[in-house]
């Protein structure tokens, strides 16, 4: 006969080893990711600063100071090829050009370092670095055709690197923006790097949906 204690603990077991397993899944190369924020909190695959909380079904950047260094790192996903985030309908079309997509982050910590990908009100793509979760220095810029980003449009960033560089693509609403790169690479060059957001504090740039994909 089976002793109850012991059936417990084979129950508890393969409950530990399909958690583990689907956790293990969801860290492929392979799997595309999507988030849109409808429930109470991150949860347990995103690493955040503590002023990011999800308000109305939306990831909002709840800090009181206008200023850079505050990282939110979703940690289910290693190696995205793109990423894209959907700014909230109901955002403000300056604050929203104060943030965007934190990149190639070499951590899945709010001290990791990589780089921000935004663009800004004077319609510039802007390539920075992240430094220890913080604003670090400009690596590139360039004037886009493509307008400024608006409340409720999705901003998109596809991922590569070679010889030439790690090479970002900026896109709005799949409309290609254009390109920036570090030919240097000097930030984050080893393997399972992460990535999600970098938003101002003090403003409102929510974002309501998040994508990271394959390629």
């Amino acid at each position: 006969m089976c002793n109850p204690g012991n059936l417990k603990r084979v129950k508890k077991l393969l409950a530990e080893v399909y958690l583990s397993s689907l956790l293990t899944a969801l860290t492929f190369d392979d799997v595309v990711i999507t988030d849109n924020f409808n429930r109470k909190k991150l949860g347990q695959t995103w690493v955040a600063d503590p002023e990011y909380a999800i308000v109305n079904n939306e990831l909002k950047n709840t800090a009181s100071a206008s200023s850079w260094g505050y990282l939110a790192v979703y940690a289910g996903q290693i190696n995205p090829g793109t990423v894209s985030i959907r700014w909230s309908a109901t955002a403000e079309a300056a604050s929203i050009r104060q943030g965007g997509l934190a990149l190639r982050l070499d951590a899945a910590k709010t001290n990791a370092s990589g780089y921000l990908a935004y663009i800004d009100s004077d319609n510039h793509l802007q390539l920075w670095t992240i430094v220890n979760g913080g604003l670090g220095y400009q690596v590139e810029s360039l004037v886009s055709a493509i307008a400024a980003p608006l409340p409720g449009e999705v901003f998109r960033v596809a991922l590569s690197s070679d010889g030439a560089g790690h090479h970002f693509d900026f896109y709005l609403n799949d409309q290609f923006a254009g390109r920036l790169r570090d030919g240097a690479k000097n930030e984050c060059n080893g393997s399972c790097l992460y990535a999600v957001v970098f938003l101002r504090g003090n403003l409102n740039n929510d974002v309501d949906d998040l994508v990271l994909g394959k390629d």
